[in-house]
């Protein structure tokens, strides 16, 4: 994902700055295999298929892998960074639960604690 991507997922408020300011903070947590700098070319091919092109940064954007976007949410002090870093982390724990029902139970039971369950039952 590129970096003002993710700024708009995490609810960053100064943008792809707070992105890229919290990773050179943390660049030990970010090995070349998380996240890595577009370059002249790629960026370039990069704006010729968006047509928002305009809108585009002037410099070259970061990309970041899928462990590099579970890394910047551990970093990160926004509310949703703090709510994927949760998410992803129970993902990781339920996916080792072998029995079906009981990691239901245990979803169950974690979606109730956050409060992201509405009064149906459904996940909010």
């Amino acid at each position: 994902m590129l970096d003002s991507d993710l700024a708009k997922l995490y609810e960053c408020a100064n943008g792809t700055k707070t992105i890229n300011l919290a990773f050179k903070r943390h660049i030990n947590r970010f090995p070349e295999r998380f996240m890595f700098q577009l370059t002249y070319e790629e960026y370039g091919n990069l704006r010729f298929q968006v047509e928002t092109a305009n809108n585009m940064s002037r410099t070259l954007p970061y990309v970041f892998t899928e462990q590099g976007v579970a890394m910047l949410a551990t970093i990160l002090s926004t509310k949703k960074a703090e709510e994927v870093n949760i998410k992803n982390f129970y993902e990781e724990y339920y996916s080792k639960v072998p029995n079906w029902d009981l990691k239901k139970e245990l979803y169950f039971n974690l979606r109730c604690q956050i409060g992201t369950l509405n009064k149906n039952g459904g996940i909010v």
